[in-house]
C-alpha cells in the first residue's frame, strides 16, 4: 500500500536527513496528512537540524497537547523501525509514479464530466506525464541503426529547412534533438531574428509545426512582427490604419495573413515556467512527424523554476538547460532558445562575443548542441553578424545579414 510506502520514506529520512537534499520531493507528493507534514517541516530546516526533536518543536506550537503526544508517538514509532536506505530512492520513484496516476485519474474524471478544452489540455498532459515516467530504455540499439540507415538512404537528415544563409554554411543546423542557443546583448535583435527563422521555415513547408514561447512580447507584438516581415510593410505603414487603402499593399498583407492562418505556429505568451514549456512541447511534438516540429523559447533568462529549496540563479539556468537537453533528446525535436550576454562585452575593443559572455550560467555552453551570437558590425550599424562558436555536429563559422529596420528583415 502507498501508505506504507511514504512512511518507509518518512522513517529513512529521519534516520538521514541528508536524503532529502538528494531528491526533488515536496509534501504534495504524499498522500498521509501526518507524511505531507513531517516533509514540509523538514523541507524548512536546514539538513544539519532535521532531527526527531527538532521536527516535533516546529510543530509543537500549531498542536493542541494531545495533539503533539500523537504526533511525537507516530515520528517515534517511525524512527524505531529498521530501515534499508537501499529501498529509498525505489519508494520515491512508487510514490511519485501514484501521484502521477491518481492526477491522471481525478483529470479523466473532472473531463468526463466537463468536457472543456482546458480539461482536456490538462487530460492530455496527465497521460503523457504518466507514459514519460513509464517508458523504458531497454539500451537495445537496433531500432536506432535502423533509423540511422533509412537516414543516410533517404537524405533525411537534412532537418528543417530554414534561412537560406544558414542553411547553406551550416548544413542540416536543424537537425532533430538539437538545442540552440542565439545570444546578444539587448537591442540587437534575438527575437527578430527567431521570427525571420520561423517566416522561412513556413514559407518553405507550412506543415512544420512551431511552438514560440515569449516571455518578453505579447502575442499581438509577436504576430504583428510577423506580419510585417512576410508582408514587406513598413511597420509605421502596418499599423497606420490606412495600409488597406493602397491595392498593393493591402494585397501584400492578406498574402501574409493567409500563410500565418494556414501555418501550424502557436505563440505563448503567459507560459512562463520549465515545467508549462516543457509540459506543451511534449504534447505537442508527440502529434508531429519528423522533422516537423521546432520550438522556440525567447529568452530563457525569464524562465521561472519551480522548486522545494530557494536556488541561486544560475542553478536554475542549470536546470532548465538540462531539461530542455534531455527534452531535445527523448522527442529528437529541435529547440532554439536565446540568451543575454554579459555587460562586459561593451566595454572591451574586441565586440565579437565569446562563449564565456553568456550571462549566469556555464550551463548554456554545456548543454546546448549549438551556440550562436548575434553581434551588429561596428563599422556598419546594419550589418549584424551571426557567429557559430560552439556546434557539435557541424563546422564554425560567421555569416553576415543586412539588417533592414522597417521590416525587421535579415537577408
Amino acid at each position: 500500500m502507498i501508505s506504507e510506502v511514504e512512511e518507509r520514506i518518512i522513517a529513512n529520512i529521519l534516520h538521514k536527513p541528508m536524503l532529502l537534499d538528494s531528491v526533488d520531493l515536496l509534501p504534495s507528493n504524499f498522500t498521509s496528512p501526518f507524511c505531507k507534514q513531517v516533509i514540509e517541516i523538514a523541507l524548512k530546516l536546514p539538513t544539519g537540524e532535521r532531527s526527531l526533536i527538532s521536527i516535533a518543536n516546529e510543530n509543537s506550537v500549531k498542536l493542541s497537547e494531545y495533539e503533539f503526544a500523537t504526533f511525537y508517538s507516530k515520528l517515534n514509532s517511525l524512527y524505531a523501525r529498521t530501515i534499508s536506505e537501499s529501498t529509498f530512492l525505489n519508494d520515491i520513484e512508487l510514490l511519485k509514479q501514484h501521484r502521477i496516476k491518481e492526477k491522471l485519474l481525478g483529470n479523466l474524471a473532472t473531463y468526463h464530466q466537463y468536457q472543456t478544452s482546458a480539461n482536456l489540455d490538462n487530460l492530455l498532459t496527465s497521460i503523457q506525464n504518466y507514459q514519460s515516467f513509464n517508458d523504458s530504455d531497454s539500451g537495445e540499439l537496433t531500432e536506432t541503426i535502423t533509423q540511422i540507415t533509412q537516414n543516410v538512404e533517404e537524405g533525411a537528415t537534412a532537418g528543417i529547412k530554414t534561412n537560406p544563409k544558414i542553411e547553406q554554411r551550416f548544413k542540416h543546423f536543424l537537425v532533430g534533438s538539437k538545442l540552440i542557443c542565439i545570444g546578444a546583448r539587448p537591442g540587437v535583435g534575438k527575437t527578430a531574428f527567431c521570427l525571420n527563422l520561423i517566416c522561412s521555415t513556413l514559407i518553405h513547408d507550412p506543415n512544420v509545426h512551431i511552438d514560440f514561447f515569449s516571455l518578453e512580447m505579447n502575442k499581438n507584438e509577436i504576430l504583428t512582427r510577423l506580419m510585417v516581415m512576410l508582408s514587406q510593410v513598413n511597420s509605421n505603414v502596418l499599423t497606420s490604419g490606412k495600409a488597406l487603402e493602397d491595392e498593393n499593399i493591402s494585397k501584400r498583407i492578406s498574402q501574409a495573413t493567409d500563410i500565418l492562418k494556414q501555418s501550424q505556429l502557436r505563440v505563448y505568451d503567459s507560459v512562463t515556467s520549465l515545467e508549462g514549456i516543457l509540459a506543451k512541447i511534449r504534447k505537442n511534438a508527440k502529434l508531429c512527424a519528423k522533422n516537423k516540429y521546432l520550438a522556440f523559447v525567447d529568452y530563457i533568462g525569464l524562465v521561472s523554476v519551480s522548486s522545494k529549496r530557494s536556488l541561486e540563479r544560475y542553478l536554475q539556468l542549470g536546470k532548465i538547460t538540462r531539461e530542455l537537453k534531455i527534452c531535445t533528446n527523448s522527442l529528437n525535436i529541435p529547440i532554439i532558445v536565446t540568451s543575454q550576454l554579459n555587460r562586459g562585452i561593451e566595454f572591451r575593443q574586441e565586440k565579437e562575443p565569446q562563449l564565456s559572455d553568456l550571462r549566469e550560467s556555464g550551463s548554456i555552453e554545456q548543454d546546448c548542441n549549438a551556440v550562436a551570437f548575434l553581434y551588429r558590425d561596428s563599422n556598419n550599424p546594419n550589418l549584424v553578424n551571426f557567429a557559430v562558436k560552439k556546434n557539435r555536429e557541424g563546422p564554425l563559422g560567421r555569416i553576415s545579414f543586412n539588417f533592414t529596420g522597417d521590416t525587421l528583415t535579415f537577408v
